[in-house]
């Protein structure tokens, strides 16, 4: 029997440590797993998604503007078989005036959209019987944050993990 559709979804918050935000490897982490997934037949789909990304949406950068953007790009990523999708900085795709430094609306965008799971691969069969592909549909999304006060925020709460990632180099990511 096919498998249920799976959505899972982690936070990667970097501990920093230095005098300078940001450059704390939690993006080369989630480009090294978002290659190796790919690579490895793990992932049909990869996204990177940037604030950029949703801040250059159609109607500009409103916060209504930016999650129909976000929505947009978790759809493309929920047709597809397997998917994983990197949020880049989602600090900075959720920014805005509400608690926390965090829109009200991309956070509770963000928050409907990792609590729905993909769509189910099953086709009806007469019978009441299903078929569909072996592993179901997956969807994955890593999000990475150089703040490290995300791992104590109201991000924390909107993902199923967070992991503090260590400062890293470049060898330290492999």
């Amino acid at each position: 029997s096919a498998s249920t559709p799976r959505l899972h979804s982690l936070l990667l918050v970097g501990a920093g440590g230095g005098v300078q935000p940001g450059g704390t490897g939690t993006t080369a982490l989630a480009s090294h797993a978002a290659a190796e997934a790919s690579v490895n037949g793990h992932a049909d789909f990869v996204r990177f998604i940037t604030a950029l990304d949703i801040l250059t949406a159609e109607g500009g950068g409103g916060d209504e503007a930016r999650a129909t953007a976000l929505v947009e790009k978790f759809s493309e990523a929920r047709e597809m078989s397997r998917s994983l999708l990197v949020l880049d900085d989602i600090d900075q795709i959720c920014s805005g005036s509400g608690a926390q430094g965090y829109s009200t609306t991309m956070i509770s965008t963000l928050r409907a959209l990792l609590r729905t799971p993909p769509p189910s691969t099953n086709v009806a069969k007469a019978g009441g019987q299903s078929s569909g592909a072996k592993d179901g549909k997956s969807v994955h999304i890593i999000a990475t944050t150089s703040r490290p006060d995300a791992a104590c925020s109201v991000l924390r709460d909107v993902f199923v993990e967070t992991i503090v990632v260590p400062l890293l180099d470049a060898e330290s990511v492999e």
